[in-house]
């Protein structure tokens, strides 16, 4: 029996590339620190099918807090290895274990024996006399949840794509307050952002144009009579409870001044209305709901961030 920590309750908990990796980061000494310096930047994609509103910047699993061996499923085939000896050995060796699994098979998903329906699991321990293996994903209620696994439903589950994660604890990560200041600089449009990775530059917006763009889609739904995608609105959520946190953390070590963490909670407050209002024009759809959800959108557009001291 081995089990590798993981906080279950990670600081960015919407889509598993960013919820599997601030799990694990933020189990270390310094991993908040490494959230606040690098969750800032918005970006909204309107060319990638159906709606893609993000954190700007590659997948956890390329970042340098991670050592990352991927093995695709021909090379599966071709070690012949079975998945479940394959995660216990790698968990063995203190490394973390994501991978792609058929959730018609997962007991407590929506997709359980009703349709398949290929998503991503994060595997961090097991135990060898129970035959389980410790887990995180997403309930059929789309919340992120640590649940037990027991191997043959594993197996059962067709596991393939495996992303395999040794946390390099050996590093240290200080804040760095000149690095979060040109970010926030770049979120509100005041200086060129630098390209991340390889996301698609057509139709690309930023930061504060990004959000400006999603109060677009939010409202151009309500006109429709449309629902509109809680998912980007979740990860505008956790962005703003980030920087409202940050923020906090700013004011105790003399780099922010209380004006600023005020501003920051009076955004969290406008954003917790958006995704509350949001939910109820959903599930109603009444007009009540969709003038409240409008106006609320409106008042979003053209929202800075404030800076540091």
């Amino acid at each position: 029996m081995r089990v590798l920590e993981l906080n279950t309750n990670p600081p960015v908990s919407v889509y598993n590339h960013h919820a599997f990796g601030t799990g694990i980061i933020t189990t270390a000494s310094w991993g908040m620190n490494w959230i606040y310096n690098n969750y800032i930047i918005l970006g909204f994609y309107p060319d990638e099918s159906p709606l893609t509103f993000d954190f700007y910047m590659d997948y956890i699993y390329c970042q340098p807090v991670f050592d990352r061996e991927f093995l695709s499923d021909s090379v599966l085939k071709y070690i012949k290895e079975k998945p479940d000896k394959l995660a216990v050995s790698q968990i063995e060796e203190g490394k973390y274990v994501e991978c792609c699994v058929d959730e018609y098979f997962i007991p407590n998903r929506e997709a359980y024996k009703t349709y398949h329906f290929r998503h991503n699991l994060l595997i961090y321990g097991y135990d060898d006399n129970k035959k389980v293996f410790y887990t995180a994903g997403y309930d059929g209620n789309g919340k992120y949840t640590a649940d037990l696994l027991e191997y043959k439903v594993f197996r059962a589950a067709l596991p393939g794509k495996f992303n395999i994660l040794k946390f390099r604890n050996d590093m240290n990560c200080e804040l760095y307050p000149e690095y979060i200041q040109r970010q926030i600089m770049q979120y509100n449009g005041e200086i060129p952002e630098e390209p991340v990775g390889s996301y698609p530059s057509k139709g690309r917006t930023l930061g504060i144009q990004a959000v400006d763009s999603l109060m677009e889609y939010i409202q151009n739904c309500v006109s429709d009579n449309e629902a509109a995608d809680m998912r980007p609105t979740s990860v505008l959520y956790n962005h703003r409870k980030l920087m409202n946190e940050r923020m906090k953390h700013m004011a105790k070590v003399g780099l922010a001044d209380s004006t600023k963490v005020n501003a920051s909670k009076e955004q969290l407050r406008l954003c917790e209305q958006l995704k509350n209002r949001q939910m109820l024009y959903n599930m109603r759809g009444n007009e009540g709901d969709k003038e409240k959800l409008w106006e609320i959108a409106e008042d979003f557009k053209g929202v800075r961030l404030p800076y540091l001291r």
